[in-house]
């Protein structure tokens, strides 16, 4: 699209998204889209039983979303630690929790495995998901990178950001990556995180992280 607009093509962007249940787009909306975007009357709770579902077993751990919407919510894994191997990173604490999450959103919506994708920025992060879920038999949820995510549909996502305490937020705070991240899924979001990461040398007087700021705040 950048590259047809780049060439002067006319470009109509359409303000209304079909795809998502109410709520499930407003945190894509709120931090890229300037709230500019309205929900289609098909993304009502009612034709998603799915976000239903997922906003009541997700006031298990926080508030209530606005009434008639499912927000997504975020889980705060602060102190863990990233480690590098070679040219990637990773971090286990993180992992650890989206894992947690994973089989409680499995049961609580009842959905199959295959209506799950993990979302993660690195391949080290991936490698740990698919030794740790085949252990665990549960081999059919989808690992994709942030960078090969574009154009998929799916019920339900955790985005992993696998940032440490110990270093900033790296190109995770790239703003195509956030938004492929967070606007994927159709009813349900989980994003697992380290608000530390913003403390860290490498995070402090960074403008990289602006939207990922947000998101922590």
């Amino acid at each position: 699209m950048q590259r047809l607009e780049n060439l002067g093509w006319p470009i109509l962007y359409l303000t209304e998204q079909l795809r998502m249940a109410d709520g499930s787009f407003d945190l894509a909306n709120y931090l890229i889209y300037n709230d500019k975007v309205i929900d289609s009357p098909c993304s009502a709770l009612s034709y998603h039983q799915v976000a239903t579902r997922f906003e009541t077993w997700s006031q298990t751990f926080v508030k209530p979303s606005v009434a008639g919407r499912a927000w997504p919510f975020f889980v705060d894994v602060n102190g863990s630690r990233c480690f590098v191997d070679g040219t990637s990173k990773g971090n286990m604490a993180t992992g650890h929790y989206a894992i947690k999450y994973l089989r409680h959103m499995i049961l609580a919506l009842d959905i199959s495995q295959k209506d799950m994708v993990i979302v993660v920025p690195y391949l080290n992060q991936r490698s740990l998901y698919i030794h740790a879920l085949a252990a665990v038999d549960m081999a059919d949820v989808r690992i994709i990178t942030a960078d090969s995510f574009q154009g998929w549909d799916v019920r339900t996502v955790i985005w992993d950001m696998a940032s440490g305490s110990n270093g900033g937020p790296g190109f995770v705070a790239d703003i195509r990556r956030i938004n492929v991240s967070i606007r994927r899924q159709m009813e349900g979001l989980v994003i697992i995180g380290d608000s530390g990461c913003f403390s860290s040398k490498k995070g402090k007087g960074s403008d990289h992280g602006f939207h990922l700021k947000r998101l922590y705040q």
